[in-house]
């Protein structure tokens, strides 16, 4: 098993060399990335990744909560579609596996199918050039109000696996994080009326 850290928090206030720098010290093998602004500052991070020794092991998708890939608002939808395909080429510069996607948010604005169905249609491109790139789409379950059991975050992402743009069929995956699953989940127990 390999320990892995989020970049975005160790030491915030630090230079980007002295935070990777520490990492290192730490004794973690590598770190997920926040994305890029452009590629030169993906080859720096990618660089100081190769100085001490660590890996990305993934890149955080920057857009997705500000521009939703489950928006009703074609536009938001495209432009989220643009941020998550940059944060895909982005990790392929960086050498990262995948990339960290939140796929929809369930608010005022967006039900529960709609949800399903606009980030699906949305994600079938992103499936293409993920494939394309050799880089991964991961699946997050983050505070958003979806994919809320193991049953639906299996037939999701099961569904772009298999759709035609899926040259590989193992392109996207579970970002499975066991702390934010605790908000939101189902609990077997609570149905029953049992306390946890």
């Amino acid at each position: 098993m390999k320990k892995g850290i989020c970049l975005g928090t160790v030491a915030p206030s630090w230079g980007l060399e002295d935070r990777i720098a520490l990492i290192r010290k730490a004794g973690y093998d590598g770190f997920e990335s926040h994305q890029p602004a452009n590629e030169e500052e993906a080859r720096t991070i990618a660089e100081l990744a190769k100085k001490y020794e660590l890996s990305i092991h993934s890149v955080m998708g920057g857009t997705h909560w500000s521009l939703p890939l489950s928006s009703p608002d074609p536009e938001i939808r495209k432009r989220g579609i643009e941020g998550v395909e940059q944060a895909l080429r982005l990790a392929k510069v960086m050498g990262a596996e995948g990339v960290l996607v939140v796929p929809a948010v369930v608010d005022e604005k967006t039900d529960y199918r709609q949800a399903w169905d606009l980030s699906l249609d949305s994600l079938r491109h992103l499936v293409k050039v993920a494939s394309d790139l050799g880089v991964q789409i991961w699946i997050e379950n983050v505070w958003n109000r979806f994919l809320l059991s193991p049953l639906e975050f299996g037939q999701y992402i099961d569904e772009l696996n298999r759709s035609d743009n899926a040259a590989d069929k193992e392109v996207v995956g579970a970002y499975f994080d066991v702390g934010n699953i605790l908000g939101s989940a189902h609990q077997e127990g609570s149905r029953q009326g049992l306390s946890h």
